[in-house]
């Protein structure tokens, strides 16, 4: 919504120094945050034993959770107590009153544990009370009033334009990183924000939502969803719209949209702000164009399908099974949310993970199970918009790097022992949240024994197995794990007990390597319990025993040239209408302004920006012609590197078993070229820098993918909106 200019409070005057700090952070190159005293690394202070986070199951292949985006007031290491936003989570069969999990300490969202070929249901409540924090309201129209603001428009946001502005930070969505399934509707669709309402509860939706989730194909339209939950939102059914619409008909504002609208014109009134525009002339004009309605008030069902492939079958590709993760998806609060911890591990079970278990749990003995850690990588400050920090001058919590929520936890291994870790880097931030070459070295060098398994949750062919290209630094850049990324190693301790910390650097940008100087996780191996015999890797004589590579992630066919360039790059605005990108590599002049092919992101633009039939196989330039890395992502399809350039003239072209990502961070002043498949699912989608305070601001494109009938026609968009 539009908002006035802020009062200088005493506590706005107060929280001034913090902002400036936040805006360094947000706008600057890297997002980075600064650095703060850590906890001793003194085992003798360690208390906090490492824990994998909660978990909702799925049962029979279906998976129904709640997950509830909050507020409370959290407790996070080296920091006051502060008010941060959260996710809470438990089974559909419990109520809310009984499952909510306290929310006292910090922490991701749980685990939801799905399985290929099954449901995802999840009924995402938003229960934030808006009156806790400043400025966070949405707009469906694009002014100045439009953004978050700091002090003053000369602070923030100074030449930023809304929607490529910090806004909107208690309206949220969920964004499901690593399906491949529907876009639109209740699928992973991002384009659906959900405004909050603190008083919606789990019992308001359970029996409408349990008549969505039963169906077996989910609605493709809005009018395919129930009439009541049509009516509940915007006060008509689609054809009721429709019938006005043609007949000329007026329709008085209705449902929770309708009253969204009126509470907020009043509040404006009272505190002399200019009018909010309406929300829900925005939604009734998309369901006269036949779209999804933007704006939905305190609960939506996502239910995603997870399609398994078979030969001959309906999907051209399926489901990877493996290590993907869930986190808000809000354009213009992104960075926020993740630095508020609302991120959570999916794992999409398989044939993969079915048999990394069986051949490591025959080696252990009766009675004790095959450990897989759940590691989500995360930091938390407290500065929660640009209005503010969560107290009267609390600490933030910058640069501390968390593991589920706790820092420097304390992982327990016997001698010998193997373990699957499954490592999730839930991070928005830049440079400072990605985890470089050499992440593991410090456990080699303490008689630790590694093995790649998987990269973005899809696993390694038998041969780059066999080859570590990561670990062994063939693929350029070796292991690094951008915000975004997951892998998923096989870790097995030395024989004899030891303790070892994983170090890893307070700022990157110190040094060439960087120095290590931060605790990230401790490693004790010591015997207990029932001895463990040595266990061993899947070993060169194992291929049979080793997870089989479906068909869909064999090398996609070779392409004869690169049919599309994507340029990463920072540039100058001239009121948010023309952008001029600088020399390659030049340092921008702050505040910059983040772009793709020369623009930064377009609200209700007339054609996507990169569009192309369903099933296409393209060669993509990625070029990234700024001088820091960028980490590259797109939705729905994941994708495999068939060549990086980095700045120094450096090349890698596999010759074939090919890695598949869905997250690639550009060198600066380098390219990635990658090769994907559209398949499967038509509609629209985004592509996008994971840094995300970056992509927060402008550096996002729409992606859409139509019919062959319907292409090019099929490109052009009709009130598709993304704020």
């Amino acid at each position: 919504m539009k908002e006035g200019k802020p009062k200088r409070d005493a506590a706005v005057r107060k929280a001034v120094s913090s902002r400036r700090r936040f805006l360094q952070q947000t706008i600057g190159v890297t997002s980075g945050m600064a650095l703060l005293p850590l906890l001793s690394d003194d085992l003798e202070a360690q208390t906090n034993v490492f824990a994998n986070p909660p978990e909702i199951v799925n049962r029979r292949g279906v998976l129904n959770g709640v997950i509830q985006l909050g507020d409370s007031v959290r407790s996070v290491p080296n920091m006051s107590d502060t008010h941060l936003r959260l996710f809470q989570g438990w089974d559909l069969s419990q109520t809310s009153a009984a499952a909510a999990p306290p929310a006292a300490a910090v922490g991701p969202g749980p685990t939801l544990r799905a399985r290929v070929g099954g449901k995802l249901n999840i009924m995402f409540l938003n229960r934030v009370d808006d009156s806790k924090f400043s400025y966070t309201l949405d707009t469906a129209e694009g002014n100045q009033f439009g953004c978050d603001a700091s002090t003053s428009a000369t602070v923030y946001p100074s030449n930023d334009i809304w929607p490529n502005c910090f806004h909107g930070s208690s309206t949220g969505n969920l964004h499901f990183h690593g399906t491949h399934t529907d876009p639109d509707g209740l699928g992973d669709n991002v384009l659906v924000q959900v405004v909050p309402d603190k008083n919606t509860k789990q019992e308001d939706w359970a029996a409408l939502f349990n008549r969505i989730f039963r169906m077996p194909d989910p609605p493709q339209s809005w009018a395919q969803m129930p009439d009541a939950y049509q009516v509940k939102q915007l006060g008509y059914t689609a054809k009721q719209i429709m019938d006005a619409h043609h007949s000329g008909k007026k329709l008085a504002r209705a449902g929770l949209v309708g009253a969204y609208d009126t509470t907020e014109e009043a509040k404006a009134k009272k505190d002399g702000r200019p009018a909010p525009s309406s929300l829900w002339d925005w939604d009734i004009e998309q369901v006269v164009s036949s779209q999804w309605p933007q704006y939905i008030v305190g609960s939506y069902p996502n239910t995603l399908l997870l399609p398994e492939y078979k030969a001959g079958g309906k999907y051209k590709m399926g489901q990877s099974p493996g290590t993907h993760w869930y986190h808000a998806h809000k354009h213009g609060s992104t960075s926020l949310h993740i630095f508020n911890g609302l991120a959570g591990a999916l794992i999409v079970e398989g044939d993969y993970d079915d048999r990394v278990r069986a051949f490591f749990q025959k080696q252990l003995p009766a009675g004790r199970t095959f450990t897989e850690r759940v590691m989500v990588y995360q930091q938390i400050t407290a500065i929660q918009n640009l209005q503010r920090t969560g107290g009267d001058n609390p600490g933030t919590g910058n640069n501390q790097k968390l593991i589920n929520g706790k820092l420097n936890p304390v992982i327990q291994m016997q001698p010998g022992e193997i373990q699957l870790w499954r490592f999730v880097n839930a991070m928005g931030g830049g440079n400072k949240g990605t985890l470089q070459q050499g992440l593991f070295d410090d456990l080699a060098a303490a008689g630790f024994q590694l093995r790649q398994m998987a990269m973005d949750g899809v696993q390694f062919a038998w041969q780059n197995y066999l080859d570590q290209p990561c670990l062994k630094g063939i693929l350029p850049g070796g292991l690094t794990l951008a915000a975004g990324n997951r892998a998923d190693l096989l870790v097995k301790a030395p024989t004899t007990p030891t303790t070892a910390r994983l170090m890893v650097p307070n700022d990157i940008g110190a040094g060439n390597p960087p120095p290590k100087n931060q605790t990230l996780f401790v490693v004790q191996v010591a015997a207990s319990g029932t001895p463990i015999k040595e266990m061993q890797f899947f070993g060169p004589n194992d291929e049979k025993e080793y997870p089989k590579m479906p068909d869909f992630l064999h090398d996609l066919p070779a392409q004869p040239k690169v049919v599309n360039t994507v340029n990463f790059g920072w540039g100058v605005t001239d009121g948010g209408k023309t952008t001029e990108n600088r020399p390659r590599g030049a340092p921008p002049t702050p505040p910059p302004h983040f772009t793709i092919n020369g623009k930064q992101f377009g609200e209700n633009q007339a054609t996507a920006d990169q569009c192309m039939p369903l099933g296409d196989v393209q060669d993509w330039l990625l070029e990234n012609t700024t001088g820091i890395p960028h980490p590259f992502h797109i939705h729905i399809n994941p994708f495999q590197i068939v060549e990086i350039s980095d700045n120094k003239g450096n090349k890698y072209t596999p010759k074939g078993n090919l890695i598949w990502q869905d997250v690639i961070n550009l060198p600066a002043n380098g390219s990635v070229r990658i090769r994907s498949q559209f398949a499967d699912f038509t509609g629209t989608y985004v592509l996008h820098c994971h840094i995300l305070a970056h992509e927060d601001r402008g550096m996002m494109q729409l992606v859409r993918v139509v019919k062959p009938d319907n292409f090019p026609a099929g490109c052009k968009l009709d009130h598709v909106a993304h704020h």
